[in-house]
């Protein structure tokens, strides 16, 4: 976790700014848990980390999802989503009819 704080604050110092939660640990830990020297150092328990992952997920989309407030700009959101969710069916559509059902036979 201390590798994961100094590559955050090294990037605060550019500039940019991130989010209070992103401090790089998950991707110093999911480096270094493939890696077969800390399995001998360090056994890893799998079932715990899937947990603690699902658990970590759970909390960060319904914190996200707080803090869209769609309905304050309902005006301006709504035309919007709804072209691209027009879009994203018709080329859906589009992928099972010409790829997924010629790939499938």
């Amino acid at each position: 976790m201390a590798l994961g704080t100094i590559i955050s604050m090294l990037l605060g110092k550019t500039g940019l700014t991130f989010p209070s939660f992103c401090r790089w640990n998950a991707c110093i830990s999911s480096n270094c848990k493939h890696k077969k020297i800390f399995d001998k150092l360090y056994p890893i328990k799998h079932s715990e980390i899937h947990i603690f992952g699902e658990v970590s997920l759970a909390i960060f989309l319904s914190m996200s999802m707080m803090k869209l407030k769609i309905m304050a700009n309902y005006r301006f959101s709504m035309s919007p989503m709804l072209i691209l969710l027009f879009a994203q069916v018709i080329l859906i559509v589009i992928f099972i009819i010409f790829i997924a059902f010629s790939c499938n036979g």
